[in-house]
């Protein structure tokens, strides 16, 4: 996945060069429909700058709409921390101490053979 990323990257940052490269001719950007407010840039930059505007716009959409989740994860985490806590005080309190374990004596652990004579 890491070198898919790499490609894919340096395949966008290619093809965003040759872009700029290749649209250097001025635009007008008028910003006010009902006055003469406008600004001259290169075509690349005026491109290039609404497409880096929009993707920090989306980003922050994304991150807005993913708060929810972000918050369910966060008291799932809270909760699995809990319930492992829980879960070691339980097995801690069931399970004795391997020192009073108590031990049989050796004949009722080993089962007895009988020989039969034949």
């Amino acid at each position: 996945m890491f070198i898919i990323r790499w490609i894919l990257g340096f395949t966008v940052a290619i093809t965003a060069s040759l872009f700029a490269v290749l649209n250097r001719q001025d635009v007008t950007l008028y910003w006010n429909p009902l006055g003469s407010d406008s600004i001259t840039v290169p075509l690349y930059l005026a491109v290039l700058g609404f497409t880096a505007i929009g993707f920090v716009i989306g980003g922050f959409v994304v991150w807005m709409n993913s708060g929810r989740l972000r918050s369910e994860r966060r008291k799932q985490k809270k909760e699995i921390k809990s319930l492992k806590r829980q879960a070691a005080a339980a097995e801690a309190r069931s399970v004795p101490a391997p020192d009073s374990v108590p031990v049989a004596p050796a004949q009722e652990v080993l089962p007895v053979l009988s020989a039969r004579a034949s």
